[in-house]
């Protein structure tokens, strides 16, 4: 499946343009994107990779997005950052410069969901990487859908904060 899209707003545009597939050993998918800024300190142009890989094991109801990755150049700004370096004017503004992500997802018989994910983030002009994780358990009840997870989030100087979550649909 080949797949492409593109967004414009005032001062940035980016487009992409991917491609995934399904093979005997799970679902590969590749993209790449382009952007442009405009930007208090002049025009930024770069790109962003990525690529992707899932499976679904049915005989044990497990989803596997085994790897995710994103490599961006120094060039490269997503819409958020952009927004952040025109509006709040930052003179640095923290831009990933690589993102890996790895989530596992597990049915539990009839009772409900279990997942864990994790990622680690590079940035452009600052050293070290930052972690997320998280873990949590969706179930039914009575038509109403109950999400309960726990998150630990650690940045590149050592700082960790936790989250606890509850939610109800």
């Amino acid at each position: 499946t080949a797949y492409a899209g593109s967004q414009f707003a005032e001062n940035y545009q980016s487009a992409v343009v991917g491609s995934a597939f399904n093979t005997r050993l799970g679902a590969l998918g590749v993209d790449i994107t382009g952007s442009s800024a405009d930007l208090p300190s002049g025009n930024s142009r770069g790109w962003s990779v990525k690529a992707s890989h899932s499976k679904y094991l049915e005989i044990s109801q497990t989803f596997l997005s085994l790897a995710t990755y994103r490599y961006s150049d120094k060039g490269y700004y997503g819409f958020n950052e952009a927004a952040q370096q025109r509006e709040l004017d930052y003179s640095h503004v923290l831009r990933q410069k690589g993102r890996f992500e790895l989530a596992i997802s597990q049915q539990v018989l009839d009772y409900g969901s279990l997942f864990i994910s994790g990622s680690i983030l590079s940035y452009w002009d600052r050293p070290g990487s930052s972690s997320n994780y998280q873990a949590g358990y969706s179930f039914l009840v009575k038509n109403i859908n109950v999400g309960t997870s726990i998150s630990r989030v650690s940045n590149n100087s050592g700082e960790n904060e936790n989250q606890y979550m509850l939610t109800l649909s």
